[in-house]
C-alpha cells in the first residue's frame, strides 16, 4: 500500500464520528477541513463502530507522534 501512495505523510489523530458511516473502512482517507480553511488528510488505520440507539464510530490514524518523528 505504501508503494501505491508513496510520499504521503500525516499526523496521528483520533476522532469521534457521531453518525458512524459504515461505508468507511481501514485504508480510506478522510479529508478534514478546519474552520480556518486548512485541510488535513487522515488515513483510517483503525475504526470501531458502536451502536447505542444510533451508530457512531471511533476513527484513528496511528503512527509516531510529532516528538517521536524528530
Amino acid at each position: 500500500m505504501w508503494h501505491r501512495i508513496g510520499g504521503f505523510s500525516w499526523y496521528t489523530t483520533e476522532l469521534f464520528h457521531r453518525l458512524g458511516d459504515p461505508r468507511f473502512d481501514v485504508g480510506d482517507v478522510i479529508t478534514y477541513v478546519s474552520e480556518s480553511g486548512e485541510s488535513y488528510d487522515i488515513p483510517i488505520t483503525n475504526i470501531g463502530f458502536n451502536f447505542d440507539g444510533g451508530l457512531s464510530a471511533d476513527i484513528s490514524a496511528v503512527g509516531l507522534s510529532v516528538e517521536e518523528q524528530l
